[in-house]
């Protein structure tokens, strides 16, 4: 009798190691590094190409985030032959306090990079990340021409510094946000 005891404790003993030992560790899925942020509100705050006075501000803004209620979204309206000063900012406002994202993404400036498309206005980066990469945060604006159509802001969130160039394909997009635009 005492073996078969012996047995069914080393049975049990076994599979008791077995299954402790296949337990998931925490540590083999830590949480990434560099989450996306959640961002629901962009301002592009136009100043005159000194920056010194605020000439217009225009928004997006979806409070509940991606998924539910249609974002309100602000067509961009300059004038042709002008230049301005371009400034982002954002925001997380589901957070109370209210999360300026716009400082998150400049302290991490290395993972990040804003991207301009329009076929009638032109974009200039002044700002630069902590490796003198360009950034987006503060950038110049202009069109040569009175027109409509589009423009385009897409924030790219990169894994590693490395990655980060402007023809890079290997990137999630944090934001991408089509203004309205018509110039005068």
């Amino acid at each position: 009798m005492k073996s078969i005891s012996n047995i069914a404790l080393s049975v049990i003993t076994a599979f008791s190691f077995t299954m402790t030992s296949c337990q998931k560790d925490e540590t083999d899925n830590p949480a990434p590094v560099n989450p996306s942020e959640l961002i629901t509100t962009v301002h592009l705050i136009l100043s005159d190409s000194a920056g010194s006075s605020v000439i217009d501000t225009v928004s997006f803004i979806d409070i509940d985030g991606p998924g539910g209620a249609s974002p309100v979204i602000d067509s961009l309206i300059i004038q042709s032959g002008v230049t301005y000063q371009l400034r982002l900012l954002l925001l997380d406002e589901s957070k109370n306090p209210v999360l300026d994202i716009s400082e998150e993404i400049a302290e991490e400036s290395d993972y990040h990079l804003f991207v301009f498309t329009s076929a009638q206005a032109q974009t200039t980066t002044i700002d630069t990340d902590v490796n003198g990469n360009p950034l987006g945060l503060l950038n110049l604006l202009s069109a040569p021409a009175a027109g409509l159509g589009s423009y385009r802001v897409q924030l790219r969130h990169f894994d590693t510094p490395a990655l980060k160039t402007a023809n890079s394909q290997d990137y999630e997009t944090d934001i991408e946000i089509d203004f309205g635009l018509r110039v005068n």
